[in-house]
């Protein structure tokens, strides 16, 4: 991993959410924290917070202070 990679924030974190229809798509507000693992934290937490709820990832993935973008979570598929 690069210097900037692991850097200290800020870095945000993007989450998107559908429940099996390209229709049923819902993203939250992104969210800052102060490093890409308390992002990846996060984004594991709500992960498992919406499946429970019957929904799955569309998208996860934090950008970071210069300009890094890293994926986070694998989008599942529609049904």
């Amino acid at each position: 991993m690069s210097e900037s990679i692991t850097a200290a924030g800020p870095w945000t974190l993007h989450l998107g959410i559908h429940c099996g229809t390209c229709l049923s798509r819902d993203a939250e507000r992104p969210k800052q924290f102060p490093s890409l693992n308390a992002c990846r934290t996060e984004a594991e937490s709500a992960a498992r917070t919406y499946r429970g709820l019957g929904c799955k990832i569309w998208f996860g993935y934090a950008t970071g202070p210069a300009g890094e973008h890293v994926s986070l979570l694998r989008g599942e598929p529609y049904e």
